[in-house]
């Protein structure tokens, strides 16, 4: 039987810059994170730059599209404005055949991520926050999670208390109606400033997604091995969880299933452009397959063509062409 995903998260604006190291150095920012700045900080940095291209993003939002564009039911929850971004983001969702249940805010500003990508194509993003930040817990239809098999949650909904109250709030709804919940860990930072909430999540979910050192700092582990021996112990039937997937960058993934490690190769692309987004639409293109009863070998294929297609070039939205790629895959 083919299963459905509500995915819970930011929608937001994205926007891409090529630059050098000098401005990340300049503004004391650690390559590949995602500072939380004083929004004059982020207009007095991006003032500096020229960006190159601009698109509906977010993590959540990627693995829904992902998932979605390729034929499966996806459903994104979360909020954006009726300002110009916040209709690109409508537009993109429907163009992706995404369930768009997100809210919009009157008057008010989309969020934005500003993704500075330097010449080894590392991302570092830059958020202006906005109506994402901003909803009402007590506004909230819970039982949109009702009609889905699995609910995804990324790790930047720890970052306020409405946020915090509207996933708690989820978890309950989706722990009475017996839902299977996937925690994405989306950024180290996540692990670092929400330890606590992420630990919660991660003892209720099914699924795990991240890289290797956000499991290692979420689990406690400083030997990748011995983290991945411990995942797989509990990755078994009928065991803790249903699945784990741990990325490690440019090498590739680890996924843990039934008891079992797959290791997937990192897509061969000779010269990655930007990895914005790689791991969230590698994350649904497994979940495709998966979803769909594909086995794993097929699933993995799907992944690595999502995955190489993004970052062959700006951007976090996919090319039309992977739809016929995906086909050429599948049984």
């Amino acid at each position: 039987m083919k299963k459905s995903i509500l995915c819970l998260g930011n929608p937001v604006f994205d926007t891409f810059a090529s630059v050098s190291d000098d401005i990340l150095v300049s503004n004391n920012i650690e390559k590949g994170s995602a500072p939380i700045l004083d929004p004059k900080k982020v207009i007095e940095i991006i003032s500096k730059v020229n960006f190159i291209s601009a698109n509906c993003g977010g993590s959540a939002s990627n693995i829904a599209k992902g998932i979605a564009l390729v034929g499966g039911k996806a459903g994104l929850f979360g909020q954006y404005a009726d300002d110009k971004e916040g209709d690109i983001i409508k537009d993109s969702l429907k163009e992706h055949g995404v369930i768009d249940h997100c809210s919009v805010e009157k008057g008010g500003i989309t969020t934005q991520i500003n993704c500075l990508v330097t010449p080894d194509a590392q991302r570092t993003m830059i958020p202006l926050f906005g109506a994402s930040h901003f909803m009402n817990p007590e506004a909230v239809d819970y039982s949109v999670v009702d009609n889905y098999d699995y609910f995804l949650l990324e790790g930047y909904q720890f970052c306020n208390q409405c946020l915090v109250d509207i996933s708690y709030a989820f978890l309950d709804r989706v722990k009475e109606k017996n839902i299977s919940l996937i925690l994405s860990i989306s950024n180290i930072f996540c692990v670092e400033s929400y330890y606590q909430h992420m630990k919660h999540f991660a003892e209720a979910a099914r699924m795990i997604v991240g890289n290797e050192e956000e499991f290692l700092k979420l689990f406690n582990f400083d030997d990748v091995n011995k983290l991945l021996d411990h995942l797989q112990s509990q990755c078994v039937k009928g065991g803790k969880y249903e699945m784990i997937m741990v990325t490690a960058g440019p090498k590739g993934a680890n996924i843990l299933w039934e008891g079992k490690r797959f290791f997937v190769e990192a897509p061969d692309v000779k010269t990655p452009v930007d990895t914005t987004g790689a791991g969230d639409y590698f994350v649904a293109g497994l979940l495709y397959g998966y979803f769909q009863g594909y086995d794993m070998s097929i699933s993995n294929k799907i992944a690595q063509i999502m995955a190489k297609d993004i970052i062959s070039k700006f951007g976090s939205t996919l090319s039309p062409s992977v739809v016929d790629e995906v086909k050429k895959v599948l049984p």
